[in-house]
């Protein structure tokens, strides 16, 4: 499966231009760090996909061949990098730089100095036909919460649409990108829809990929849609 091969078959009728093939590109909004490693791989075929497919086919009097499906195959990856735990000094350093109080500077030092609190870089894609979309993070734990959004003096990350997403033919449209307050497990939702034309007809996929952190440390991903 190569997004070349999905673009001759699927969407080369629409792609009259240039500006078509780049106006979906989005400037990067943040990058990951190539220490990351892949985790695992998920293929999957959306059959909501397929039926949108196969009707476009039947309104002008055709049947879509397999070769016409391919865009609705695809695959979700996971990368992470080594989990990092928080030292004292970072720790005290960090706690200057938000004006912490002596009682909360002393608890997240302490917190620190047990090794506790731990925290993971990520990056979540999506790859069906020639749309390549990814958000990426990182995560923090400490055994009792796990979070994104600032908690315990440290804040981690979620950016969504992220750096080296790319679409050929296809429109993407974010439509939600969280940042975990602290809980029993931080989830990093990310929603969005991606559509195109095939035979004249509208094709839209609604996607949401879930990286999953809990308090302490384990991961669950997996795809809602797409």
């Amino acid at each position: 499966m190569t997004a070349t091969t999905r673009s001759v078959t699927v969407v080369a009728s629409i792609l009259s231009s240039a500006a078509l093939l780049l106006g979906t590109v989005v400037p990067a909004q943040a990058s990951t760090p190539a220490t990351l490693h892949k985790v695992s791989t998920t293929n999957f075929v959306d059959e909501s996909c397929v039926k949108q497919v196969e009707e476009a086919y039947e309104k002008v009097g055709q049947s879509a061949e397999a070769k016409d499906l391919e865009l609705c195959e695809g695959k979700v990856t996971v990368e992470e990098g080594a989990t990092e735990t928080v030292d004292p000094a970072e720790a005290k350093a960090f706690a200057a730089t938000e004006n912490m109080g002596e009682q909360e500077t002393a608890l997240v030092v302490e917190a620190a100095k047990a090794g506790k609190i731990k925290s993971k870089k990520w990056k979540h894609a999506y790859w069906g036909g020639s749309n390549y979309e990814k958000h990426a993070g990182r995560t923090y734990w400490n055994g009792s919460k796990a979070w994104v959004k600032k908690y315990k003096g440290k804040t981690g990350y979620h950016t969504c649409h992220s750096e080296g997403s790319w679409q050929v033919g296809w429109s993407v449209k974010p439509t939600r990108c969280t940042k975990p307050k602290a809980g029993t497990y931080a989830d990093s939702y990310y929603r969005f829809d991606a559509s195109l034309f095939v035979k004249g007809s509208p094709i839209t996929l609604g996607v949401g990929l879930h990286y999953r952190t809990s308090k302490s440390g384990a991961v669950k991903t997996w795809q809602v849609g797409g």
